[in-house]
């Protein structure tokens, strides 16, 4: 089973929409449903996805507490806030962009050859953007950038040692055109 975490964003069901295409035992688990990370511990999830949201990292106490256990033991997936928690958790800075890009689309940069990004074509890939947070002074951490936008923000990134993707950009949202096959690739992926 997977277990995509709801951070109370409707983007999240369309994700699950997304999860569920190319693995039917994905449980949607919203934050406000009352179960504990221990309960979701205990279900033994083989990968986890961590939703879009409103706020900041350090406000998402559930999906913090499943990053902190399961950061070194199955694939997991952040969108938008759940890239923001993986982020800040893995020692960068989570902060406020300066330029809130709610309802915008941009060309991503690809740094970094990745399988999210196989059979896209590198210099035409188009995101969606909901967020005023970025993730910033990266450089020391253990994080690989694999993508920026036109402003040199972190759009992507994995880890050097552990299965895990941050997505800055929604690519569950119809203003993404390939975020369907980039899921389709993260979920197909054998880690």
């Amino acid at each position: 089973m997977w277990i995509l975490i709801d951070n109370d964003d409707s983007f999240a069901f369309m994700l699950y929409d997304y999860l569920r295409r190319f693995h039917e035992n994905t449980k949607l688990i919203h934050i406000h449903d009352g179960i504990s990370a221990e309960e979701i511990i205990t279900m033994n999830p083989e990968r986890l996805i961590i939703s879009p949201g409103p706020g900041k990292p350090s406000e998402a106490k559930l999906s913090s507490e499943l990053v902190a256990y399961f950061i070194d033991k199955i694939p997991i997936l952040g969108v938008c806030l759940g890239h923001q928690i993986l982020g800040a958790f893995l020692g960068a800075q989570c902060e406020a962009s300066g330029q809130p890009l709610h309802g915008k689309t941009s060309q991503l940069k690809i740094l970094l050859e990745h399988f999210v990004f196989d059979g896209l074509d590198p210099s035409a890939i188009q995101v969606m953007h909901y967020h005023s947070l970025i993730i910033s002074n990266y450089q020391h951490t253990e994080l690989l950038p694999l993508a920026i936008d036109e402003h040199n923000f972190l759009m992507a990134f994995s880890h050097s040692k552990f299965p895990i993707l941050g997505l800055q950009f929604h690519p569950e949202s119809v203003l993404t055109p390939d975020g369907n096959r980039m899921i389709q690739n993260w979920c197909k992926h054998k880690f």
